[in-house]
C-alpha cells in the first residue's frame, strides 16, 4: 500500500500536471485561434464586419405614439402604456412618429416593429398621416384624418410576439415620418407604446450598399517591371464594408482570370510569353455581394520577349520659343512618345536638372524654380526615358527669366538743334523690359529699342524712356532738348514751313515729295498750276505771288516752271520763244521772285528741269535752266535742285515720261521727289549770307536755232553785281 502521506503527494502532483496540461491547452487554443483569425482575414479578402454592416440596418424609436378613443373624443392618451385599434364601438385609432437621420445611401426596405400585448384575428392597417400632430395633446377629435391610401394590411397579432409591417414605400429618407393604425375587426388589437418599460415600437431601416471594396495591387510591388519570356505573380488584397466576394485581374481592361485567394492574398499566375511586347496596365478588380465593384489603381508591366532598342521622341509644348518666366514655380509641359512607353520626362534648364515628371492627362508636366536662374535668356529641355531606359533630347526652347524689375538708361545723339532736325536715342538700359516706351515730350512716343525721333516744332522737349515687366517700372530722363525755330527774321512760329511751286510736273512729283517733307517734320505746302510758266497767269502776277510769300511765311521754297512755253505769255503777250527779249523777261521774273522770298528771309532753290522730248527747238529747258543755274550761281541764299542730268540730260529717259514725251509717269516723279527732298532735307549748298536782291544779267542777244541742239547762243553768264 502506497502511504497516506505519498498518496497526498501523489495527488499535488497531477493536479499539478492536469494544471500545466490545461494551461498547455489555452495556449494552443489562442494560438490557433489568432492563426485562424489571420487566416480568415487573410484568406477571405475581408471578412464580414459587424458595424459596418450595421450601419446599413439602423433602427430608430418612436419619438412621439398615442392612440385616440371615439367615446372619449376629447381626451388624450399619449401616456398610455398601451396602443389600442379596433373598428366598432369604442373605436380605436393609434398614432406613432419617428424621426428618421443618419442616412447615407439609398432604402432597401423599411419595417414597422410592433409588440402584442392584446392579440387580434387580423384586419389592421397602417397609414402614412401628416406630421402635424403631438403627442400630448392628440384626441380622436383632431388627430390626422386618415388617408384612403392603405400602406399595407397586416395578419393576425400574437400575443407577446413583434409583428412587422412593410411600410418601405412610405420612407424615403432622413426626416419626421408618422404612421396611423386601425383595424376592420371588431376585435381589440393592443401594441405596446414606447412608454412601456420594454419592447418598445420600432422602425428598421435598411439602407442598400452602395460602397464598392477596396481593391490594391501587392505584387508587383513597383512600377514599370520588365518581364521576359516568363511568368509573373499577380497578387492583391481588398477590403469591403460588409464582404468581399471575389477578386479578378484584368490587363488593359482584358480579362485575365479570377484570383485564389488563401494566407498570402489573392494571387494569380500570368504567363507572358506569348504576349506581344508592350506596355500593360495591370488592375484588380474586387466585387462585393450587392454587385459593387472596386478597381485598383494600375500596375505598369512591360512585356519584352524581344528587346528594345528604339528611342523615345520628345518635345516642349510649355514654354513657348521667348517665353517670359518668373518666380519658383514655373511650369515645364512637354509631349514624349515610345514604341513601348515613356517611363519619365526630365526638365532641364541650361543643361541642369530641373524636375522630373510623369504622364499625366495635361501631359508631362513639372515646375521648376526660376528664381535660381539670372534674370536673361535660358535653354529648356525635355528628356525622355522609355523602359530600358533609352534617352533622348527634345530640341532647346529659348526662354527669358525676369525676377526683377529692369533699369532704364539711355544716350542721345544731341540736345539742340534747328527745326526740324532729328535726335538718335541710344538704350543702354539693363534687365528685361516687357513693355518699352519712349516719351520725346513733344506728344510723340516710340516703342523701338533704339528710336530715330524728328523735333518739327520749335522748342524745349524732355525725353523720357519708361521701361515695364511684370516685375516693376523703371524711368530714366534724358538731357532737355532745345529746339530753335528757322533762323530768319520776324518768321511766323511754327515747324519749318516749306513751299513747293510749279507748273504740271510739280503736281506730279509732289504726290511723293510732299508726304517724305511731312514724315520729316516739315509743313508742306503747294502752289501749281498746269500748262503756266513764269510768265504766265499766277506766276507772273506780282501781287498774288507777294501775298503768298506774306501770308503763307515759307522758311524754304522750290521752284519748278518750265510752262506752256509754245503759248504766248500772259505777262508780255508780244514775246516769243525762244527770243532774247523773251528770255531777258523770264529771267528778270525769276530775279524779282527771288528777291521777294530772299527778302523774307527765305532758302530758294530753283529746278533745272529735264528735257522735254515735244521741244521742237530742244533748246527752251536748257536756256530756262541757264537763267537759273546763273541765279544760283551769283546769288548768296540760291540753290539749284539739278533734275535734268538725272532725267537723261540732252539724251532724254523716256522711261521715266509720260506718252506724251514731257509728263512723268510714276518712275520719273519719284526720282524727281527724290532730289528735292534731299535739296531741303540735307540742305544742298547755297551761297552763304544770302542777299535780299538779285542783278539782272544782260539781255541774250542771238536767238538760238529752231533745229539746233539746246546751247543757246546770247549770253546767259551770272551777273558779277548784286543789287544792294
Amino acid at each position: 500500500m502506497i502511504p497516506a502521506a505519498q498518496a497526498v503527494y501523489n495527488r499535488k502532483i497531477v493536479r499539478r500536471f492536469l494544471a500545466m496540461k490545461a494551461k498547455i491547452h489555452i495556449v494552443l487554443s489562442v494560438i490557433i485561434a489568432v492563426l485562424l483569425i489571420a487566416t480568415i482575414v487573410i484568406v477571405a479578402p475581408r471578412s464580414n464586419s459587424t458595424q459596418a454592416a450595421a450601419t446599413l440596418i439602423q433602427t430608430f424609436d418612436a419619438t412621439a405614439d398615442a392612440y385616440t378613443s371615439s367615446v372619449q373624443p376629447s381626451t388624450n392618451f399619449g401616456t398610455d402604456t398601451a396602443l389600442k385599434i379596433k373598428s366598432t364601438s369604442p373605436v380605436n385609432q393609434s398614432y406613432l412618429q419617428f424621426n428618421i437621420n443618419g442616412l447615407t445611401a439609398p432604402i432597401a426596405n423599411a419595417k414597422l416593429r410592433l409588440y402584442v400585448n392584446d392579440p387580434s384575428a387580423g384586419g389592421n392597417k397602417v397609414y402614412q398621416v401628416s406630421n402635424d400632430w403631438q403627442e400630448s395633446t392628440i384626441t380622436y377629435k383632431n388627430a390626422p384624418v386618415l388617408p384612403s391610401t392603405v400602406i399595407i394590411q397586416g395578419g393576425a397579432a400574437k400575443l407577446n410576439n413583434w409583428i412587422e409591417y412593410d411600410v418601405t414605400s412610405a420612407v424615403t429618407g432622413n426626416g419626421a415620418i408618422s404612421f396611423a393604425l386601425s383595424s376592420t375587426n371588431f376585435d381589440l388589437a393592443g401594441f405596446n407604446s414606447r412608454e412601456a418599460s420594454t419592447n418598445k415600437p420600432q422602425l428598421i431601416v435598411t439602407q442598400k450598399d452602395i460602397v464598392p471594396p477596396i481593391a490594391n495591387i501587392i505584387l508587383p510591388n513597383g512600377q514599370n517591371i520588365v518581364v521576359n519570356n516568363g511568368s509573373i505573380l499577380l497578387d492583391a488584397s481588398a477590403s469591403d464594408n460588409v464582404a468581399v466576394t471575389k477578386l479578378d485581374f484584368y490587363s488593359n481592361n482584358n480579362f485575365l482570370g479570377t484570383s485564389s485567394c488563401g494566407i498570402f492574398g489573392c494571387v494569380y499566375t500570368w504567363n507572358t510569353a506569348n504576349v506581344a511586347d508592350g506596355k500593360y496596365d495591370i488592375t484588380a478588380k474586387a466585387y462585393d455581394a450587392a454587385g459593387n465593384v472596386g478597381i485598383s489603381n494600375p500596375v505598369t508591366l512591360f512585356v519584352l520577349n524581344h528587346g528594345d532598342s528604339i528611342m523615345p521622341t520628345t518635345n516642349l509644348i510649355i514654354p513657348a520659343a521667348n517665353a517670359i518666366q518668373t518666380g519658383s514655380n514655373v511650369q515645364a509641359d512637354a509631349i514624349a512618345n515610345d514604341n513601348i512607353a515613356v517611363i519619365k520626362v526630365d526638365i532641364y534648364v541650361d543643361g541642369n536638372y530641373q524636375c522630373t515628371t510623369y504622364l499625366t492627362y495635361f501631359g508631362y508636366i513639372c515646375y521648376w524654380d526660376s528664381t535660381k536662374k539670372g534674370d536673361g535668356t535660358h535653354s529648356v529641355t525635355s528628356q525622355a526615358y522609355d523602359e530600358v531606359n533609352n534617352m533622348t533630347k527634345s530640341a532647346p526652347i529659348s526662354v527669358t527669366v525676369v525676377n526683377n524689375k529692369p533699369s532704364a538708361n539711355f544716350t542721345q545723339s544731341t540736345s539742340t538743334g534747328i527745326a526740324p532736325f532729328t535726335v538718335s536715342f541710344t538704350d543702354q538700359s539693363s534687365g528685361f523690359a516687357a513693355s518699352r516706351n519712349w516719351d520725346f515730350g513733344d506728344g510723340s512716343s516710340s516703342a523701338s529699342i533704339n528710336p530715330v525721333h524728328i523735333y518739327s516744332v520749335p522748342g524745349t522737349y524732355t525725353p523720357v524712356l519708361t521701361l515695364t515687366n511684370s516685375i516693376g517700372t523703371s524711368i530714366a530722363i534724358g538731357s532737355v532738348i532745345t529746339v530753335s525755330p528757322f533762323n530768319r527774321p520776324n518768321r511766323k512760329t511754327g515747324a519749318t514751313r516749306v513751299k513747293l511751286i510749279g507748273d504740271s510736273i510739280t503736281q506730279q512729283y509732289q504726290a511723293y515729295a510732299a508726304p517724305a517733307l511731312t514724315n520729316s517734320g516739315y509743313n508742306v505746302s503747294l502752289n501749281f498750276f498746269g500748262g503756266t510758266g513764269l510768265l504766265d497767269n499766277w506766276a507772273c502776277d506780282g501781287t498774288a505771288f507777294q501775298n503768298m510769300v506774306t501770308n503763307d511765311d515759307p522758311d524754304i521754297v522750290v521752284i519748278e516752271y518750265v510752262g506752256n512755253y509754245q503759248l504766248a505769255p500772259s505777262c508780255q503777250p508780244g514775246l516769243t520763244e525762244p527770243s532774247p527779249e523773251f528770255y531777258n523777261a523770264w529771267r528778270a521774273k525769276a530775279v524779282q521772285d527771288t528777291n521777294n522770298l530772299l527778302a523774307n528771309g527765305a532758302r530758294v532753290y530753283w529746278m533745272l528741269a529735264p528735257g522735254m522730248l515735244n521741244d521742237p527747238q530742244k533748246s527752251f529747258v536748257f536756256g530756262i535752266n541757264q537763267i537759273y543755274s546763273n541765279i544760283a550761281a551769283s546769288t548768296p541764299g540760291v540753290g539749284t535742285v539739278d533734275e535734268y542730268t538725272p532725267f537723261g540730260g540732252g539724251t532724254w529717259d523716256q522711261s521715266l515720261r509720260s506718252t506724251d514725251g514731257v509728263h512723268l509717269n510714276d518712275a520719273g516723279s519719284q526720282l524727281m521727289s527724290q532730289g528735292v527732298v534731299n535739296a531741303v532735307i540735307n540742305n544742298a549748298p547755297v551761297t552763304s549770307n544770302p542777299s535780299p536782291t538779285v542783278q539782272p544779267t544782260p539781255t541774250p542777244t542771238t536767238q538760238p536755232s529752231p533745229t539746233s541742239p539746246p546751247t543757246p547762243t546770247f549770253d546767259l553768264t551770272p551777273s558779277p553785281t548784286l543789287l544792294p
